[in-house]
């Protein structure tokens, strides 16, 4: 405003209130062009953008917001005779989380039988382990109230994706657009499917055989059941996209084999000091969020972390008492944080 006034004053040889006012104004808007077109400056770049400019550089470049979904699976239920389960038979699990059975089932026996259930809500909330008890919230004739979740356990619930993981998705579209069928490719894909946060390609030089490894990183274990490792195949085989209504996936040729990789459980034996239950998780935290990098088959280094035990929050002086050399992890495996003994 100052220099807006001056030069006001310099051109009209005036100087009073109204020169004043007039400096205040022009000030003013130029503080708003510079801020509207830092803003500007700012959104046309994507890995900079405000969310909802996010969402229109992803529609432009045709990625879309993974949305939520509900988990799914099998349950195991007991019938004293024969029986009919209808569609929409509910059960429920101890903490009050809704399943509902998602197609009917028939016996003419007593015995149990299988029935495919679909959480009432979506989200990770619905994803069950296997041998999980859930109760019937009305009865149904010959039908035993107690159900168990089967071996293939109930899976793929996941939230709405987050505003970074898209970011990262559309940032990875940008610098390797689609070729056809290439690794990254084979990448795109498996991260398109709901709750898959890290995918790997790998192919057999000279072979038409593709093999595309992921993992869950929001679900208590990252690594993927079956029937997760079973909707990624059939998506990564074909699937349409949603904006473009255009069919895409592998090629007809290739072999492809989907999976989770191995898992290699890092146990470390760590002393710290002080040894309190503070310092324990913020060390624990540390070594996770170090291990979130870590690729199929990596390295794990041991001066890294030593040194994420050394500078966790709270801790005067640790280290790994467990190890004398990195750790290597074959091409199938991924190296994840285990269970840690304290000294």
């Amino acid at each position: 405003m100052t220099r807006t006034r001056t030069d006001i004053e310099t051109r009209t040889g005036t100087s009073n209130i109204a020169t004043e006012g007039v400096a205040m104004s022009a000030a003013a808007n130029a503080y708003g062009l510079h801020g509207r077109l830092g803003w500007i400056a700012r959104n046309i770049i994507p890995h900079l953008a405000d969310d909802d400019i996010l969402l229109r550089h992803c529609e432009f470049w045709g990625v879309w917001r993974k949305q939520p979904t509900a988990a799914t699976g099998t349950i195991i239920v007991e019938v004293v005779d024969d029986a009919v389960i209808a569609a929409g038979t509910r059960w429920q699990r101890q903490d009050g989380v809704i399943l509902t059975s998602t197609s009917a089932v028939m016996t003419s026996t007593a015995g149990t039988v299988i029935v495919p259930v679909e959480a009432e809500e979506t989200g990770t909330t619905g994803n069950t382990a296997a041998d999980v008890k859930v109760e019937l919230l009305s009865p149904v004739v010959n039908v035993k109230s107690a159900a168990f979740v089967s071996s293939a356990t109930i899976s793929g619930g996941a939230e709405i994706e987050s505003i970074e993981s898209l970011r990262s998705r559309l940032l990875f579209r940008v610098q390797y657009p689609p070729s056809g069928g290439n690794t990254y490719d084979y990448v795109r894909w498996a991260l398109e499917c709901a709750g898959v946060t890290r995918a790997w390609c790998f192919s057999a030089i000279g072979r038409n055989v593709v093999t595309v490894l992921f993992v869950l990183d929001g679900q208590p274990d990252i690594f993927p059941t079956l029937s997760d490792i079973e909707r990624v195949q059939d998506y990564i085989t074909a699937h349409q996209n949603p904006l473009t209504n255009q069919w895409e996936g592998k090629a007809p040729a290739v072999e492809l084999n989907v999976s989770g990789p191995q898992k290699l459980a890092l146990n470390p034996v760590v002393r710290i000091s002080p040894k309190t239950p503070d310092t324990q998780a913020a060390v624990t935290a540390a070594l996770t969020d170090l291990l979130i990098d870590a690729e199929p088959g990596g390295k794990a280094y041991l001066s890294k972390m030593n040194a994420a035990v050394a500078t966790a929050s709270g801790v005067t002086d640790g280290r790994i008492v467990s190890l004398s050399d990195d750790i290597y992890a074959q091409e199938n495996e991924l190296i994840v944080l285990g269970d840690i003994t304290w000294q």
